[in-house]
């Protein structure tokens, strides 16, 4: 249940992006946030991940990163994910580490640079090129195991911030086997109100 609960909070925060807010005076809080899912394999996170996607997808102006790509692709995507004036998205990952394999701590550094939503970020490239991101706001929902965490969580990456900014959701096993599972009437209909 706590894995269909958090997937949908961070939907929630997904559909909202930067259109909600609580006004801290100084600065503004906004409902992005990083959901790790956590459990051995087979125990449902990435079923229920997948759940909750396919709900986020019908809601209009809502965008979407890919499953797996670079501190790079990711700055570049952001900067061309405008609508009404932000740079709103949220990703989903079946594998969490498969986001930190090819950046490792820049894709770190990012995702802290991210959290905080600050007004924009601008990256220059080597070539020259400049990427802004105007009003950022990136919310996240990813999956992974225990045993990820043990070996390929970067070392220095757990220092600098990330960890504190992510809300790990610990599972220890499916919560009930269903080989052929259906849903009810009633349970196809909350489907389509959500």
């Amino acid at each position: 249940e706590h894995l269909h609960l958090w997937t949908a909070i961070g939907c929630i925060a997904g559909a909202m992006r930067r259109q909600v807010w609580v006004d801290m005076e100084y600065f503004q809080v906004y409902p992005n946030n990083y959901v790790i899912l956590v459990g051995p394999p087979g125990d449902g996170k990435t079923t229920a991940m997948n759940i909750g996607r396919k709900i986020l997808a019908k809601v209009p102006g809502v965008r979407f990163s890919v499953d797996s790509t670079s501190r790079e692709r990711l700055i570049v995507d952001m900067s061309q994910a405008t609508a009404d004036g932000t740079s709103a998205m949220t990703g989903f990952s079946s594998e969490f580490g498969s986001l930190l394999t090819t950046s490792a701590m820049d894709m770190v550094m990012f995702l802290i640079e991210m959290y905080d939503s600050g007004d924009s970020y601008e990256h220059r490239t080597k070539s020259g090129g400049t990427n802004k991101i105007k009003l950022p706001c990136f919310n996240l929902i990813a999956c992974t195991t225990p045993e990820w965490f043990a070996t390929g969580l970067p070392l220095q990456s757990t220092g600098v911030g990330l960890l504190s900014r992510t809300l790990f959701v610990f599972n220890t096993g499916p919560r009930k086997l269903v080989p052929f599972p259906t849903l009810t009437t009633e349970q196809r209909a909350l489907h389509d109100l959500l």
